[in-house]
């Protein structure tokens, strides 16, 4: 007997008439443009330089190590993407196991996701911005008008609907990957400090500690990658589709994370690797040795591009995300309100709204109490970080009834096992030892948005628990993707 896709095997499945987020009209192409909340450029300037300084010379190494691991959790994704359709991404996954957990993994995720881009994207992209434009008649701009006029430049931005940010995110990310790759290209071209040699690419007695613990923080590198299921509602054949975009995100930036680090390693030199540690700025100390002080200004300019590209992608998952859960009531019917843009790109305004709400509050937040927005921005996406993680380890564990109902090879037995077990290194390494003051407010926080999602789900229990039980139903439009997709 042939069980349906959407829903558990054994379990009665009543369709839901519940609308859907517009029409099964994007491309391949659209979906990888939202994988690109991974924002490889950004990482490579600001997360890099933290493997680097774990793992030494071995980070290539560790790239590679990470990679594998995150190729596991890629694949439990899959495992829902092939089942599963819905604009909520991870809630979407999740509501159809349980309605509570779903919940929960919802509340993490859009928290995490909310406070990497609301409150600390906007912040360090206004740093970004103080360095990159120099001072009008004298005047230096401080950083809280450029942050401001960020978000708001992304709530403009994501008025047009998906259809054209996702290939706007396309352009700029493509535009801010090149001078990287013409950096590692000339670096590599010129033979580095001491020529192109493979020894680069091991670990060249580095102890293992060293090596999982860079393993565990090059995995903040791929953050990102689980945005991609937001756009699935609007997607042509989405459980082909969301897939194929993860791995061709996954497989790209993996590849330029080798390519800059093998580069990295042997421009620096590998009998000079305390330098490359301790810098603290590499890419510009490898622009200026190897092509020049002009070539800086390419870099910082690609940095915040693609900065403004991450925001965005978490700010459309955001924004789908709480179109979803009003969707199911679990918000105010209001954030399900949708606008359309050139008759068929469909935008839930409230949401976008709310994301540039959060995070002017933030900026006003962070200026009113002088807090440097390098230390905010940090806090927020450790804080961040800390949640998502926690979102890859649930979406692991609910994945095993997925396994035990399926036909199942011994191998995706053994990546389920990577998923749950790297992620659970990540937060627990962040927890022992517990950190100090201000490292350990991103704990704290990752601690009260777990606590607020446990009350807002027990009152749901006690004053709502018909939605909930209505939320594990599949939508009525989810097993006849292919019959829409003729009538659009």
């Amino acid at each position: 007997m042939k069980h349906d896709r959407t829903h558990p095997p054994g379990a009665a499945s009543t369709p839901l008439s519940l609308p859907r987020l517009g029409r099964p009209v994007l491309s391949l192409w659209d979906a990888v443009g939202q994988a690109l909340a991974i924002a490889p450029v950004f990482n490579i300037a600001v997360v890099l330089p933290l493997v680097v300084g774990a793992s030494g010379v071995a980070t290539p190494f560790t790239i590679i190590l990470a990679t594998l691991s995150m190729l596991c959790v890629r694949w439990v994704m899959t495992v829902y993407a092939r089942r599963y359709v819905g604009a909520g991404g991870v809630y979407d996954y999740v509501r159809h196991i349980s309605p509570s957990l779903a919940l929960f993994t919802a509340c993490l995720y859009f928290a995490g996701v909310l406070v990497l881009s609301a409150a600390g994207g906007y912040a360090f992209i206004g740093l970004l911005c103080v360095q990159f434009l120099p001072p009008v008649f004298g005047v230096t701009i401080p950083w809280w008008v450029f942050a401001c006029l960020a978000a708001l430049l992304v709530f403009l931005f994501h008025l047009f609907g998906s259809g054209y940010v996702t290939r706007v995110r396309l352009l700029f990310t493509a535009l801010a990957v090149l001078p990287i790759l013409f950096l590692s290209l000339t670096i590599i071209i010129h033979g580095g400090d001491a020529g192109n040699t493979l020894l680069a690419l091991l670990p060249l007695n580095t102890p293992a500690h060293a090596l999982l613990q860079g393993t565990l923080i090059a995995m903040a590198l791929f953050v990102g990658i689980e945005a991609t299921p937001a756009v699935s509602e609007e997607v042509k054949d989405a459980r082909k589709i969301i897939p194929k975009a993860t791995g061709i995100a996954l497989y790209g930036v993996a590849f330029l994370y080798l390519l800059v680090t093998y580069a990295s390693s042997i421009g620096f030199g590998l009998d000079h690797v305390g330098r490359w540690i301790t810098d603290t700025t590499p890419l510009m100390t490898l622009a200026l040795r190897y092509v020049g002080g002009w070539f800086t200004i390419f870099i910082e300019f690609a940095l915040m591009l693609n900065a403004l590209t991450a925001v965005s992608a978490f700010t459309s998952v955001i924004a789908k995300g709480t179109f979803a859960l009003a969707r199911h009531g679990f918000l105010p019917s209001v954030f399900g309100r949708t606008t359309h843009f050139r008759s068929w790109s469909v935008i839930p305004l409230l949401g976008n709204l709310g994301v540039l709400c959060c995070a002017l509050l933030m900026i006003i937040v962070f200026t009113a109490a002088n807090i440097d927005p390098l230390l905010g921005f940090g806090i927020m996406a450790t804080w961040g970080i800390l949640l998502v993680m926690t979102t890859y380890l649930i979406l692991a564990l609910a994945a095993i009834p997925l396994l035990m109902h399926s036909a199942t090879r011994w191998w995706h037995w053994g990546c389920l096992v990577v998923a749950l077990v790297m992620p659970f290194l990540v937060l627990y390494g962040s927890m022992v030892p517990f950190p100090f003051w201000p490292a350990n407010i991103a704990l704290y926080g990752a601690f009260l948005t777990a606590a607020a999602a446990i009350i807002w789900i027990s009152l749901l229990h006690m004053f709502r628990p018909e939605r909930l039980r209505a939320a594990a139903e599949p939508y009525a439009w989810e097993n006849n993707l292919d019959e829409e997709l003729e009538q659009a």
